[in-house]
């Protein structure tokens, strides 16, 4: 019934302990829980270490996504006009080479799941903006990357994101 206010260093748990009340309030009232974060190693953090963590532990089943915005994953349509430029002969320099195989393998189609971190003009050969989207016109669309985590998030009782996502859906 009181607040707490409270300053603490780096490693100390923060995170588990904002997670933890509101992975159990999401679950009792079947909710969802937006958990905003400032930046992409914060929101990496919670889905790679902190939730997987918390999915071991405690008594609740719950589900979680990582919800990035549209540019951040692979577009299947813009991965098939690389593909066909490389058919008819174009070749790729080394980044783009990488991303080409990753392109060709992954499921969820996040950049972050790639080993280094691509330049700008090569991932966005391989991605789209929300404008650019051709969205439920386009061919892959029942395959986009970016739809499948949406509905991942529509189902989960945690959703990270950040705060431009945030509020462009506000």
């Amino acid at each position: 019934g009181q607040h707490l206010l409270s300053e603490v260093p780096t490693g100390t748990g923060k995170s588990v302990a904002y997670l933890v009340p509101a992975i159990l309030r999401a679950v009792e009232a079947n909710e969802t829980v937006v958990v905003v974060t400032a930046n992409i190693a914060l929101q990496e953090q919670l889905v790679k270490k902190d939730l997987p963590l918390l999915t071991e532990i405690l008594p609740v089943h719950f589900r979680y996504a990582l919800l990035k915005g549209r540019n951040n994953y692979l577009c299947r349509d813009a991965f098939g006009k690389v593909h066909l430029a490389v058919a008819q002969g174009e070749s790729l320099d080394a980044a783009e080479s990488e991303v080409f195989e990753w392109a060709d393998r992954t499921r969820a189609g996040d950049v972050s799941e790639l080993p280094f971190e691509p330049p700008g003009e090569v991932w966005r050969r391989f991605s789209v903006s929300s404008d650019e989207c051709l969205d439920d016109a386009c061919d892959f669309y029942e395959e986009c990357c970016a739809n499948e985590a949406r509905k991942a998030a529509a189902h989960a009782h945690v959703v990270v994101t950040n705060y431009h996502l945030l509020f462009s859906h506000l």
